[in-house]
């Protein structure tokens, strides 16, 4: 019994101390910021497959990899009166030099 109300009070305050960061505001881009960003990164990864050597190569892959990541950012944003309304998105690819089962696509749009 003692046990449940010290986990009830524990878990209200949590909530409580976290309510503060779910109300955070959102970043809205500026005025003048580009309308859209074209972004290229180039990554070396040690141990891509996440996984022993051995079980690496029984899968047929290799633990090391390059990761070449293009990428395209677009940011619009309104102002209505008092109010912004915006929209922010990125759309990208990450191709693996020799792990291609890797490779995947990054989408986020808020």
């Amino acid at each position: 019994m003692r046990m449940d109300k010290a986990f009830l009070v524990a878990a209200a305050a949590a909530l409580f101390a976290g309510g503060s960061a779910l109300a955070a505001p959102v970043a809205i881009p500026a005025p003048d910021a580009p309308p859209i960003n074209v972004q290229w990164g180039v990554q070396y990864h040690g141990n891509a497959s996440g996984t022993s050597s051995g079980l690496a190569s029984a899968r047929g892959m290799s633990r090391s990899d390059e990761i070449f990541s293009p990428a395209a950012a677009v940011n619009y944003s309104k102002q209505l009166g008092l109010l912004t309304l915006f929209t922010q998105g990125t759309v990208g690819y990450d191709f693996y030099a020799n792990n291609d089962i890797l490779n995947r696509a990054r989408i986020g749009v808020l």
